[in-house]
């Protein structure tokens, strides 16, 4: 048992599945924090993981997300939920254990991958964590559980023949969207988000905005944008004065902005015969274009809204290997030194015929 004198009064923290419990209130000796520690171990052995049911605390995880998130990720979490509560049947319980959690988990690890398994449980880390932040739960099941063990290969880029291909391909807008993910490497839901108000021609910037951030705030960013972008970004501002619309990439049927596209970007790239990449591979695409023409890390950082400059590095090294200028240099080098160590065993072999045969001779 742990207890700490302060201020006159005795105080008891211990942990219990990964949380740590501390009491609320100082008690006189030392004695009766102690044993208070003791009644509140055994309290937390008999409760239950939810005070209130699964469906509940799913509906205020939700409607939290709603406001602080991006919509994309609350869908995201949003389609989790409704199986869980449905298929696996957790709508109807209660009590939710880490051995609900782990069965789902090693589930989903069969039927897709790690990858998918270990989203999903940092969704269920979270969920529980709001739950605890709100008071509907006292312990966390999800909070211990380790994630498994991913298989992380380069990610495809796609070579700029396969992207002029594909634009050739694509109709006005669906091109002028391309276009523009390409040369902002904005993520999707930023430019789908993104607003007339937020661009600006004269000044030849734009800017974006995300909640891919620490605590859910809304951070901004801007880009500057060159001829070809600024021509496009002049072209659909026209088209959404003309419907209406107050946002870049729209809906014409609706003026909203879209949630996501449509599945267009997986067609063409069967009708142009090339491997199939996704709009987020264009993000990596411009961000190794960047790298390779030397921008410095720091800018790139900035273009991609990283908060760190760590996350660009391990950005850049998820879709390449090792610099090529790097490799070069140490191939150049163990060569001139194989070179080096060569010559110097055929001068040292000449040396001793030469010295033997001087040997001999005398």
């Amino acid at each position: 048992m742990s207890v700490w004198k302060a201020r006159n009064k005795w105080y008891y923290k211990f942990r219990h599945q990964s949380q740590v419990i501390i009491s609320k209130r100082g008690y006189s000796t030392r004695n009766e924090a102690k044993l208070a520690e003791a009644e509140k171990r055994i309290s937390l052995a008999k409760m239950p993981a939810t005070r209130m049911g699964f469906a509940q605390l799913s509906e205020s995880r939700l409607k939290d997300l709603e406001q602080k998130r991006d919509h994309w990720y609350f869908c995201d979490n949003k389609a989790l939920i409704l199986r869980l509560s449905r298929d696996e049947g957790w709508g109807l319980k209660n009590t939710i254990t880490r051995d609900d959690i782990t069965n789902f988990l090693d589930k989903i690890l069969k039927e897709t991958s790690p990858q998918r398994a270990n989203k999903y449980l940092a969704y269920l880390k979270a969920l529980f964590n709001h739950g605890l932040k709100k008071g509907f739960v006292e312990i966390n099941p999800a909070w211990n559980i380790e994630k498994y063990p991913e298989d992380r290969r380069l990610k495809y880029v796609p070579p700029e023949k396969d992207v002029i291909d594909v634009l050739f391909l694509c109709t006005p807008e669906q091109r002028d969207y391309l276009w523009t993910l390409a040369l902002t490497a904005a993520r999707c839901g930023e430019i789908n988000s993104l607003t007339v108000a937020n661009v600006n021609l004269d000044l030849g910037h734009i800017t974006i905005s995300t909640r891919k951030t620490k605590g859910s705030q809304v951070r901004y960013r801007r880009i500057n944008i060159g001829s070809t972008l600024r021509e496009i970004l002049a072209r659909r501002i026209a088209e959404a004065v003309q419907c209406r619309s107050e946002y870049v990439f729209f809906n014409k049927r609706t003026g909203k902005p879209f949630n996501y596209r449509s599945k267009f970007l997986k067609n063409i790239c069967r009708k142009a015969k090339v491997f199939e990449f996704t709009f987020h591979s264009l993000r990596h695409f411009a961000a190794l274009a960047m790298d390779r023409e030397g921008v410095p890390l720091t800018d790139i950082q900035a273009i991609l809204g990283h908060g760190r400059a760590t996350t660009t590095d391990i950005y850049l090294s998820s879709v390449q290997a090792v610099r090529p200028l790097a490799t070069d240099a140490l191939e150049n080098k163990l060569r001139d030194k194989y070179i080096e160590t060569v010559t110097k065993g055929k001068q040292s072999k000449v040396a001793n015929k030469v010295a033997s045969a001087e040997t001999g001779d005398l």
